[in-house]
């Protein structure tokens, strides 16, 4: 698979993990549906997350996830796409306007890959 990092000016914008081989990457989007249940709260490691909304947007599957690291708490916004005509599958990951952007990379490097 392929990673990718944008930024938005000084701020992380998001994270994109993009993948054609059904191997590697075709059971991701499936596993993060199953993880990702909405309501059911998670821990990894000190990293705490819950499904709050899961709605279908067109083609992508839209779930507003928070994540707990201590103290703190906040809102990433996990978008699953595929797989599409070529067999791609895309996951991307971006910040809530109400939360910081800390939280995208809690969620992409800690809970998702």
């Amino acid at each position: 698979y392929t990673e990718k990092v944008w930024d938005s000016g000084t701020n992380l914008g998001g994270y994109c993990f993009k993948g054609k081989n059904k191997r590697e990457f075709g059971k991701v989007p499936e596993g993060l549906h199953q993880m990702m249940k909405k309501g059911v709260q998670r821990e990894i490691g000190e990293v705490k997350y819950k499904a709050l909304d899961v709605r279908q947007r067109g083609t992508a599957s839209e779930i507003e996830v928070e994540v707990k690291e201590g103290s703190s708490r906040g809102i990433a916004m996990l978008r699953l796409y595929g797989p599409n005509k070529k067999g791609e599958s895309t996951v991307m990951i971006t910040k809530d306007k109400q939360s910081e952007h800390k939280y995208i990379v809690i969620l992409a490097e800690r809970v998702v890959k």
